[in-house]
């Protein structure tokens, strides 16, 4: 991908999201921000864009810091948002300090971390309040952004999706990205046995400090780890988030009447299913991803979250940060990323940029 720092191009201000009446142009003096944008499927720019304007129920967030995401490099791959985005640039997840409002519920003045429909990368980015998290005393913002799309992302895949049982055994495949941190610390909180899989020896002991047991993912090791976390009976729920076909392995791996799980993006293989394999076990295959879900569903799973998980971060919940980047650094960010050397999330630092 071209470019390492971003410069200011001084390039003319332009609505974000033109046509839609959510996202039109603001008309507000000062109303500019600088933000990044797809320029080519392996460039990224320097904008000036014009603020968001706000739809019922949403709030505009000073950004303070931005998570990065493998959908942020399919998206810039693909050179467009998805059909209907809040916003085309990229970024799902920010935190930072709510200047407008037009929700009760989350007031002018609050410290929120928030999951949005695109705008991350930006020095300002609309949300809608019901994805809005508030941020305790003394959180880090850089720590706050690395939560949203990974906890809710984690909670959908293994609750919503896997429906796995509180004292069950999850299998995590491609474990030391953001999501599979996220879905380990919350399924051991819930009462889980985890394995978590990963490639690499510094990988697997960053794994094993947050509890988890530790494979690689040679097919005797595997069978070795989950057999032991889960007394012979194979996994409850086996999160798969590697983007690769694993449905032989991944078969002889779950339990009878187990759930496998497939949450990746990118360009994704054609899986060879072995039906007898499957209908032997008894067992499901499904997949998702967060972003295309409606608003509602959304909303209803960030509830659960902020009640049952929220209070933990920072204690229980534990980011880990493998990197941090100046906003106009996003190129670099996503060579991070793409590199598959990353233990944990990737973070752009926007307040300070430019």
């Amino acid at each position: 991908m071209k470019g390492g720092s971003l410069p200011n191009m001084g390039l003319r201000a332009m609505p974000d999201g033109p046509g839609d009446p959510r996202t039109s142009c603001s008309t507000r003096a000062g109303s500019a921000m600088r933000a990044v944008a797809v320029a080519a499927p392996d460039v990224l720019r320097a904008e000036v864009r014009a603020l968001p304007t706000l739809g019922c129920g949403e709030v505009l967030v000073r950004v303070a810091a931005a998570g990065v995401n493998r959908h942020d490099i399919g998206q810039r791959k693909r050179g467009a948002a998805p059909a209907g985005a809040r916003s085309d640039l990229l970024g799902l997840e920010v935190a930072g300090e709510v200047v407008e409002s037009r929700s009760e519920a989350v007031p002018v003045g609050t410290r929120i971390a928030a999951l949005v429909d695109g705008g991350g990368y930006a020095e300002y980015c609309a949300a809608d309040a019901g994805l809005c998290f508030a941020l305790p005393p003394g959180m880090d913002a850089t720590e706050a952004a690395a939560w949203p799309e990974a906890l809710l992302t984690a909670w959908y895949s293994t609750v919503d999706l896997g429906q796995l049982p509180s004292r069950g055994t999850l299998l995590v495949l491609g474990a030391a990205g953001g999501v599979g941190i996220a879905a380990i610390q919350m399924a051991l909180i819930r009462g889980a046995n985890v394995v978590a899989a990963a490639g690499s020896t510094a990988k697997r002991e960053a794994l094993a400090a947050l509890g988890a047991a530790v494979s690689g993912y040679g097919d005797d090791e595997l069978t070795k780890a989950v057999g032991a976390a889960s007394g012979g009976r194979g996994a409850d729920v086996i999160l798969d988030l590697t983007g690769t076909d694993r449905a032989a392995s991944n078969l002889a791996l779950v339990a009878r009447a187990g759930c496998i799980v497939h949450m990746a993006s990118g360009e994704l293989p054609a899986i060879a299913l072995p039906l007898r394999a499957l209908m032997a076990k008894g067992a499901r295959i499904t997949g998702g991803l967060l972003r295309p879900l409606p608003l509602a569903q959304k909303q209803q799973m960030a509830s659960r979250v902020r009640s049952e998980l929220w209070p933990l971060v920072g204690t229980k919940l534990r980011a880990v940060i493998d990197r941090i980047y100046p906003l106009e650094d996003a190129a670099q960010a996503h060579r991070r990323i793409e590199s598959r050397a990353a233990i944990g999330k990737v973070v752009l630092s926007v307040s300070q940029t430019w």
